[in-house]
């Protein structure tokens, strides 16, 4: 794979992890890809919820505390949907 090819590909992965509609999606996706742990990426990810004021529920009505576990779910359905949105864009 030549520097031009990885390049390409590097700027269809981008796009596509942009594409995302979630943005805590697209924050664990690079924070993960960069190599942070899921406890790591939960503490980053509390901290800009506790500075924007930022309160999440889940679908039961519970309040959301990221947690390792919380973390891994966003980033295992976030990098699918970049994995379908990538191949999209890489035809």
């Amino acid at each position: 794979e030549g520097l031009r090819e990885r390049h390409y590909r590097m700027l269809l992965l981008q796009e596509a992890i942009n594409m995302l509609d979630n943005p805590d999606q697209r924050f664990v996706v690079i924070k993960r890809l960069h190599g942070y742990s899921s406890k790591q990426v939960a503490t980053m990810l509390q901290d800009y919820w506790d500075k924007q004021q930022i309160v999440r529920y889940n679908t039961k009505q519970e309040l959301v505390m990221p947690d390792s576990g919380y973390i891994d779910n966003l980033f295992k359905r976030g990098y699918d949907k970049v994995k379908l949105i990538f191949n999209s864009l890489d035809k």
